[in-house]
């Protein structure tokens, strides 16, 4: 049977959904029987002040909120009983550190296994700083730790909370997938001779690739949007916008496409884009402007016919 491939390119692995079959790294399953789908969603914005992810240079904690942060789950559960949960969390990153006793939690609690949950940060800058995660490029007082500890460990209940409520949710689905392209992405390395300095390269490689994944219940109600994009979360770069919290554009789209889709969950995988910035950047306004670029892209493929995915998921290692 002829394949097609919804990438979620999610920092330095390829998760990939692929038309019949699907999900992640693939193998041939039953050709008619979709996966059954979960959603789940939690609010995760922090008590302000909080210190932010993403650049040394800040000075002092955020004390805005522009627009909440969330962690949200889509889990996948094949007729077979085999499961798997994708979680887009609005963070700059989170490390293995941070992630062992979510996963302990998970194993403990739901007997999900190694390699049964990919959590994947969107990687907005804007976001607070997380235990064990980019800590050396905050310099916090005492008190601003604390905060941070506290901020941590509700992120990881959250984490736990989520993907349970997700795998609570399965039920049968109807999949459908389309590719959309948004522009705004720019190449940020900048080459002299033998040496790179960051900057706006309109010459260098980008993919501007939006995958978009439709999840539509039996009776026809779509459930979620699932989408992605290869750039960094770095719209905001300096200024009073910089002590703001918010999740960047992607956070911003996802806005945009839910109130296209009234009832639908919108989910963001960030993809692997190292190389990439935001053009232009600096303010929140180009965060929502570059937001509503995004939602457009994949509101326009929502608009057009789409791909029916097809056929039971496999797990295989990498």
């Amino acid at each position: 049977m002829k394949t097609a491939r919804l990438f979620c390119r999610c920092g330095c692995a390829w998760l990939m959904l692929y038309i019949c079959p699907s999900f992640p790294t693939p193998g041939i399953g039953a050709e008619n029987s979709s996966p059954e789908v979960g959603i789940a969603v939690r609010d995760i914005s922090p008590e302000l002040p909080i210190r932010l992810a993403g650049y040394a240079g800040r000075k002092r904690p955020a004390d805005k909120l522009d627009h909440p942060l969330l962690v949200q789950a889509l889990a996948l559960k094949n007729l077979s009983g085999e499961r798997f949960v994708f979680v887009g969390l609005d963070n700059c990153e989170v490390s293995g550190a941070f992630m062992q006793p979510v996963l302990q939690e998970l194993a403990r609690k739901l007997q999900l296994g190694r390699g049964a949950v990919a959590v994947v940060s969107s990687h907005t800058h804007s976001a607070p700083v997380l235990e064990q995660t980019l800590t050396d490029m905050v310099q916090a007082r005492p008190d601003e730790g604390e905060r941070i500890g506290r901020y941590s460990r509700l992120v990881q209940a959250r984490l736990v909370e989520v993907v349970g409520a997700a795998l609570a949710d399965c039920q049968p689905a109807v999949l459908e997938q389309g590719m959309g392209r948004a522009g705004f992405a720019m190449n940020r390395r900048v080459y002299q001779g033998d040496q790179m300095a960051f900057g706006d390269n309109p010459d260098g490689p980008v993919d501007w690739d939006v995958p978009v994944l439709r999840v539509k219940g039996t009776n026809g109600a779509v459930r979620a949007i699932l989408f992605g994009y290869a750039c960094h979360g770095t719209s905001v770069r300096d200024g009073e916008d910089w002590y703001v919290v918010s999740g960047d554009y992607m956070a911003y789209a996802r806005q945009y496409v839910e109130a296209h889709q009234p009832g639908a969950v919108a989910i963001y995988l960030t993809g692997m884009g190292a190389d990439s910035d935001p053009a232009p950047r600096g303010r929140l306004l180009h965060a929502k402007r570059h937001g509503l670029e995004l939602a457009g892209a994949v509101i326009g493929v929502l608009d057009r016919p789409m791909r029916p995915v097809r056929g039971a998921f496999k797990l295989a290692g990498l």
